[in-house]
């Protein structure tokens, strides 16, 4: 309890010691008759004592809400001032999207991969490995350090080619628009087509776009590295800095293909697995893969991945930092 909320309580109990002592005394009084004097003096010591409480309670109300008008515009203030010292400046994105098997095409390239990869497992001991091919990680668990992610580029004669050319067509063109509300929405309500957004950064071609194979686990993925181009951003102003992303929604929507069909298939079975925004220098956000929804929206069953950020300040950074989740 703050020092005006106990004055203010003095100052009521005063009122009201002193209207009981008052009235006390008063019919104690040898001198108090039961006449028309003394009933306007009784009423008259309880009136003005509470209205004493009364302009107490006022008092303590009004100040209390200048306390909070007054905290209120500082925090409006400092988060202003935050909103200008840490604006919005860049946008890139780098990301991990898992290509899952189960269709025809896709497991005939995993096994042919597969298998020329573990063909030449030797020279990806080394740093400097096939042509087209490096080992970016390694399991140290063991005596002997094995690869454990290959990358794999369009050098490599292990890049999807001929009936596997539409995994290489995706993997070099695949981007993600980006799109952020300052409300967050069903993910089903959302719709792409109507400017609905309060930051929207669209994606051309991928700056970086590479396969990459782990062996631990057997899975083929798409690693891209991107950078968005301003000329492509719209913003209404609610989103220009990065405190604004506290408690804002984010969408993620893949390349779009309308021939042929076989692209649109590959890319409704994506998952994506690591996804890192960078918003400024510094201010980077890593979204936890099993916090992001996945949602057909589309009649082309298209999908769309969104997340809601958290909105304290705390709770945000422990959310969106690298490592939060596997």
């Amino acid at each position: 309890m703050d020092t005006n909320a106990v004055l203010a309580l003095v100052k009521i109990a005063g009122a009201l010691i002193s209207i009981a002592l008052g009235v006390y005394g008063l019919l104690n009084s040898k001198y108090w008759t039961l006449n028309g004097i003394g009933i306007a003096v009784l009423i008259g010591i309880v009136v003005f004592g509470l209205l004493s409480a009364g302009a107490s309670w006022i008092e303590a109300y009004k100040a209390k809400s200048e306390s909070r008008e007054q905290a209120a515009r500082t925090e409006h203030l400092l988060r202003e001032l935050s909103r200008s010292i840490q604006p919005i400046t860049q946008l890139s994105a780098l990301y991990r999207v898992q290509i899952p098997p189960g269709n025809r095409t896709v497991d005939s390239y995993i096994q042919r991969l597969s298998s020329g990869i573990e063909a030449q497992v030797d020279m990806l001991r080394t740093f400097k490995g096939p042509y087209g091919l490096r080992a970016i990680s390694f399991d140290a668990a063991g005596e002997r350090r094995e690869p454990l992610d290959i990358q794999i580029d369009q050098q490599s004669d292990l890049w999807p080619r001929n009936e596997e050319a539409i995994i290489g067509m995706v993997a070099s063109s695949l981007t993600l628009s980006v799109r952020v509300r300052k409300q967050p929405i069903i993910p089903e309500k959302f719709d792409f087509m109507s400017i609905q957004s309060d930051f929207e950064a669209d994606a051309s071609m991928p700056d970086q776009a590479v396969l990459v194979w782990n062996r631990k686990m057997s899975e083929l993925y798409i690693s891209v590295g991107y950078n968005y181009d301003k000329r492509l951003w719209h913003r209404s102003g609610r989103i220009t800095s990065w405190v604004d992303l506290y408690g804002s929604q984010i969408f993620l929507l893949p390349s779009r293909y309308e021939n042929p069909d076989a692209a649109a298939v590959l890319i409704r079975s994506l998952e994506l697995r690591t996804i890192a925004l960078t918003f400024a220098e510094g201010r980077t956000i890593f979204l936890p893969r099993r916090k992001l929804k996945k949602t057909t929206i589309y009649r082309d069953r298209y999908p769309v991945f969104s997340i809601t950020l958290p909105e304290d300040e705390v709770t945000f950074r422990e959310f969106t930092a690298s490592g939060h989740e596997d």
